[in-house]
Parts: C-alpha cells; sequence; structure tokens
C-alpha cells in the first residue's frame, strides 16, 4: 500500500488448515490513510499464498488475485464522506471466508 503518513503495518499473520486442501498462509497488513478532504480510515490488505511440499523443499503460491477486488480496502470514510467497512479486519474473518469458499475461483466472502 502507499499514501498516507503513517507506514504500512504486519498486523497478523496465521495459517489456514483444510483437511483435504494445501494449507494456506494469511497475512493481514493495516494502514493509516488520512487527511481531509481525501478518504480517511484504515486501509486493510490480505494476502494468501498456498503453502506446497514436495520432497523436503516448501513453496509458497500467492493466491491472493482469487480475492478479486475483495483482497483490500478502506475501512473509514470516502473523500465524499460516506461511511466505507472493510470486512476482512481480522483472521477470523478471512478464515471463515475460506471455510466457505476454499475452492479459489475468484471467491466472494
Amino acid at each position: 500500500m502507499d499514501g498516507g503518513k503513517s507506514p504500512q503495518e504486519l498486523a497478523a499473520v496465521s495459517i489456514y488448515r483444510n483437511i483435504k486442501k494445501e494449507p494456506v498462509l494469511i497475512t493481514l497488513h493495516t494502514q493509516d490513510w488520512c487527511c481531509y478532504p481525501l478518504s480517511q480510515g484504515t486501509v486493510y490488505s490480505v494476502n494468501l499464498y498456498k503453502i506446497k511440499k514436495t520432497d523436503s523443499k516448501i513453496t509458497l503460491i500467492d493466491i491472493t488475485r482469487d480475492l478479486g477486488e475483495e483482497s483490500s480496502g478502506l475501512d473509514g470514510e470516502n473523500d465524499i464522506g460516506e461511511k466505507l467497512i472493510f470486512k476482512y479486519k481480522n483472521i477470523s474473518s478471512i478464515k471463515k471466508c475460506l471455510d466457505k469458499n476454499y475452492k479459489f475461483l475468484y471467491v466472494s466472502c
């Protein structure tokens, strides 16, 4: 993420496990976004990486794009004063989405 006066921060890291699928590494980043008259609030960014193990090698495959436009967003107000709510502000909400949609063909949580 770029913009705002504060640096991007790593807010959370977790692993999603599903018996029938490969595990997924989840990272959640935040960044405070401000200033009047522009949008203000917190920008959230979710990254998903499928964890593949072959022999003794572990590979991460970026599957963030499968969330589509829902992989990042602003939680706050836009430049015309409308309230915006980003629904993946914590690992629990991301895992609930994956529970419902771990097929990964542009999921909509």
